[in-house]
């Protein structure tokens, strides 16, 4: 079994269907792409199912989070595959109105004005925000997060690496990737020929991506940092000339 844990590239963000799909191809296409995402790939390639536990915007920290909470579902032979972000993404809980509960939610430097979009379109995860909450959270980023980042991404890698031992300890196999791979493959916007600007992965971009992991499962590769990905870019086909290409349809 795989469990994957990342962000909106682990998730399949553009191409799976959600609340607000102006931010997805759905708004150009009535062709249904979601089973067009590396999770799929890989678990058609390798014949395992997969559990996809990525999220949209988490940070590093709610991804090691998400992982302890997993922890007891894991047995062992699975295989953990983990995706790093941005370590200038802070994750904080905040009492949703609407669900009575608390939640997590996601932020950067540019929260504010895409929450805000998101809630006057009426998008129902971003009701109730308290901004001026986000507001000291966006602050305490600008005074103090980016202007430690590299330090920040590598304790990111070290805390991971803990993890990692702990899990390879109990018999689970575990892969990292790292987040410069985001920009080396093709996006939805050169895709869609800039008919959306969106930069997630595109259907050939996640198929590119399934075969970066199905690489790394077949080497032994267990942390795919830039170096590892440029010793196996021979191996590769990131312009997709021995595969078959996925055109952009905007109908069935």
């Amino acid at each position: 079994m795989f469990y994957l844990f990342g962000d909106s590239f682990t998730e399949g963000i553009g191409l799976i269907k959600e609340d607000d799909n102006s931010l997805n191809i759905y708004s150009l296409t009535t062709f249904d792409y979601t089973d067009f995402i590396w999770p799929n790939f890989l678990s058609k390639y390798t014949g395992e199912g997969v559990v996809n536990l990525g999220e949209g915007g988490a940070s590093n920290h709610y991804i090691r989070e998400s992982i302890l909470k997993s922890v007891n579902s894991f047995s062992k032979g699975d295989t953990i595959i983990i995706g790093m972000t941005k370590s200038t993404r802070l994750s904080f809980p905040y009492y949703n109105k609407v669900k009575e509960d608390y939640r997590y939610i996601h932020v950067g430097p540019h929260s504010i004005d895409w929450v805000e979009r998101r809630n006057k379109i009426g998008v129902k995860k971003w009701v109730d925000i308290d901004y001026s909450h986000m507001n000291v959270i966006l602050n305490y980023y600008t005074e103090t997060i980016s202007r430690c980042e590299d330090y920040i991404y590598n304790r990111d890698i070290e805390l991971l690496d803990g993890l990692v031992s702990l899990l390879n300890s109990v018999g689970c196999r575990c892969i990292v990737w790292e987040d410069f791979l985001w920009g080396e493959t093709e996006g939805i916007a050169d895709w869609t020929f800039g008919r959306l600007e969106n930069y997630h992965w595109s259907p050939n971009g996640h198929k590119f991506f399934s075969t970066v992991l199905i690489y790394a499962l077949e080497n032994n590769i267990s942390h795919i940092d830039l170096n590892a990905f440029k010793q196996m870019l021979p191996y590769l086909d990131p312009e997709f000339k021995r595969t078959d290409y996925i055109d952009f349809k905007t109908t069935v």
